[in-house]
Protein backbone atom coordinates (compact mmCIF):
# COMPACT_ATOMS: atom_id res chain seq x y z
CA UNK A 1 0.00 0.00 0.00
CA UNK A 2 1.25 3.49 -0.87
CA UNK A 3 1.89 5.71 2.16
CA UNK A 4 -0.48 8.62 2.64
CA UNK A 5 0.89 12.00 1.62
CA UNK A 6 -0.87 15.35 2.00
CA UNK A 7 -1.84 17.28 -1.10
CA UNK A 8 -0.55 20.79 -1.71
CA UNK A 9 -3.99 22.35 -1.19
CA UNK A 10 -4.34 20.67 2.20
CA UNK A 11 -0.88 21.83 3.28
CA UNK A 12 -1.68 25.36 2.06
CA UNK A 13 -4.86 25.47 4.18
CA UNK A 14 -2.95 24.23 7.23
CA UNK A 15 -0.20 26.80 6.62
CA UNK A 16 -2.71 29.67 6.37
CA UNK A 17 -4.59 28.46 9.46
CA UNK A 18 -1.33 28.29 11.40
CA UNK A 19 -0.33 31.73 10.16
CA UNK A 20 -3.67 33.16 11.25
CA UNK A 21 -3.35 31.48 14.67
CA UNK A 22 0.20 32.67 15.35
CA UNK A 23 -0.08 36.18 13.87
CA UNK A 24 -3.76 37.02 13.49
CA UNK A 25 -3.31 40.77 13.08
CA UNK A 26 -0.59 40.38 10.48
CA UNK A 27 -2.53 37.69 8.61
CA UNK A 28 -5.57 39.99 8.49
CA UNK A 29 -3.45 42.78 6.97
CA UNK A 30 -2.16 40.47 4.24
CA UNK A 31 -4.14 39.89 1.07
CA UNK A 32 -4.92 36.37 -0.08
CA UNK A 33 -2.34 36.89 -2.85
CA UNK A 34 0.36 37.81 -0.31
CA UNK A 35 -0.46 34.75 1.80
CA UNK A 36 -0.33 32.55 -1.31
CA UNK A 37 3.05 33.99 -2.33
CA UNK A 38 4.42 33.49 1.18
CA UNK A 39 3.19 29.89 1.17
CA UNK A 40 4.76 29.25 -2.24
CA UNK A 41 8.13 30.57 -0.98
CA UNK A 42 7.86 28.42 2.14
CA UNK A 43 6.92 25.31 0.11
CA UNK A 44 9.81 25.90 -2.32
CA UNK A 45 12.16 26.05 0.68
CA UNK A 46 10.77 22.81 2.10
CA UNK A 47 11.13 21.08 -1.27
CA UNK A 48 14.70 22.34 -1.68
CA UNK A 49 15.61 21.14 1.82
CA UNK A 50 14.04 17.76 1.08
CA UNK A 51 16.02 17.44 -2.17
CA UNK A 52 19.24 18.45 -0.41
CA UNK A 53 18.73 15.86 2.31
CA UNK A 54 18.31 13.08 -0.27
CA UNK A 55 14.73 12.18 0.61
CA UNK A 56 11.80 12.27 -1.76
CA UNK A 57 9.48 15.26 -1.54
CA UNK A 58 6.42 16.19 -3.56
Amino acid sequence: MRPWTPKTDMVRRLYVAGREATSPAEALRMSQQELAEEFDRWLDGVRAATRDSGTRGE
